[in-house]
């Protein structure tokens, strides 16, 4: 029989696992053992994995079995058919064999049998939430039933690693979670949304993970109705660290939708549609209807992907009116706009890098949308946004260029012409 070993806080443990699968006719599973917690397997409680025996109930009693006490609950290899919400308590480990789905069996898969089969951690609204403990090593599959795959409520100071949501409308939905560690999480064939952070999940930390699939949203950014646990009502100050985004545009708003939050921030990810889709941006921000905060979106690094046309037609960033972006970096690809601006939006962009073919900017002339900060080209010259004239206010090197954002007729474009200081500029 095969070993495996779990992840624990201080040592690392060996078991052995058995599964019997039943054949078809076989009763149900005797009554469920009553157990004390410590690490407990799903099996002991009449958990088959068979792939048409539903387990939910027993899944449901191993994990409510420590809840008191708090421990780790195993799933060995198999298919484990849900068709109900499988909730963890706070203070349980829910692993799994592995995310290996293949026929033979090697990993631990929850299939999911109805709309609201999903597997979740933390209820919305209870004040200590579903706290510490690593969750993972599974997969979720949602079969194309699934509402959600991967349900995060009020969890805190959690990790969940090794995490594949298969073909539910969401993969992952994270709602007023609180400083979680997320690595390798993946969504895939979604056809909603791979991503969604909602009702002031804030301060988590997202490291190499995946989404890709058909439809709304890559990754949606929002907030629906009031945080009734206290917590600030917008998404914040999460951070996601080299992801990989890969979103179908068919009937798409963008791969990145920001509609709603404060700080949140993306690190060497990359952003792409996957498909042609006119006039529909990779990365849209904009304030959602009754929505009090969605500024200060961060893209440092990474990589804006538009496709490969000779002609682009998607669009790169799209920042809504009196939005604000930061950028530090970040390549801009084969996109017909590099920058979308709304009226009164600020997009602070430092250091960025074209590639493919693309147009810097449409509607500049938007009440007062402004470019700031320098974009870097090589040879020394430089792109920069201004109000107001730039001679002699405005420091660049030759063959820079000056778009003001505030100007008319031979006064929108300046290009610098001569020295080395703030004078020599002269419209266009």
């Amino acid at each position: 029989m095969p070993w495996y070993k779990l992840p624990h806080t201080e040592i690392v443990m060996w078991f052995q696992y058995e599964m019997d699968l039943e054949p078809a006719g076989t009763p149900p599973p005797p009554a469920l053992p009553l157990a004390t917690c410590g690490m407990l397997n799903v099996s002991e409680f009449g958990a088959t994995g068979s792939g048409w025996h539903d387990d939910t109930t027993h899944i449901q009693a191993a994990l409510d079995a420590c809840a008191s006490e708090g421990g780790t609950v195993v799933a060995p290899p198999g298919r484990f058919l849900i068709s109900a919400p499988i909730l963890v308590p706070s203070g349980v480990n829910l692993w799994g064999a592995g995310m290996d789905f293949s026929a033979s069996l090697q990993g631990t898969t929850f299939l999911c049998g109805t709309a609201d089969a999903t597997i979740r951690f933390g209820e919305l609204g209870i004040a200590n939430g579903n706290t510490g403990g690593l969750s993972g090593n599974f997969n979720i599959d949602g079969d194309g039933a699934a509402d959600v795959g991967l349900s995060i409520g009020l969890s805190v100071s959690r990790s969940y690693q090794s995490i594949q949501s298969h073909a539910a409308a969401v993969g992952v939905l994270v709602e007023q979670a609180q400083n979680n560690s997320f690595a390798n999480i993946q969504a895939d064939t979604s056809s909603v949304s791979g991503f969604i952070l909602d009702k002031g999940c804030a301060a988590n930390v997202f490291t190499k993970c995946n989404v890709s699939g058909y439809g709304a949203h890559g990754i949606h950014i929002r907030q629906t109705g009031d945080n009734e646990a206290g917590l600030p009502v917008v998404p914040s100050h999460n951070t996601f660290y080299g992801n990989i985004f890969e979103w179908g545009l068919v009937t798409a708003d963008a791969v990145l939708y920001h509609g709603a939050g404060l700080s949140n921030a993306f690190v060497d990810s990359q952003f792409s549609p996957g498909n042609d889709c006119p006039n529909t941006p990779v990365v849209k921000m904009v304030y959602d209807e009754g929505v009090e905060q969605c500024v200060n979106l961060r893209l440092v690094r990474g990589i804006v992907n538009g496709d490969s046309n000779v002609v682009p037609l998607v669009d790169g960033i799209d920042v809504g009116p009196n939005c604000m972006m930061q950028l530090a970096g970040v390549n801009i690809h084969n996109c017909r706009y590099a920058f979308i601006p709304g009226a009164g939006s600020v997009i602070e962009s430092d250091s960025p890098l074209y590639s493919g073919h693309y147009e810097l900017a449409a509607d500049l002339s938007a009440a007062n949308a402004a470019i700031t900060k320098t974009m870097y080209l090589t040879g020394g010259a430089n792109v920069l946004g201004c109000v107001g004239t730039p001679e002699g206010a405005v420091v660049a090197n030759p063959g820079s260029l000056c778009l003001r954002s505030d100007g008319g007729a031979g006064t929108s474009l300046y290009v610098k012409q001569s020295g080395a200081g703030n004078t020599g500029w002269v419209g266009k």
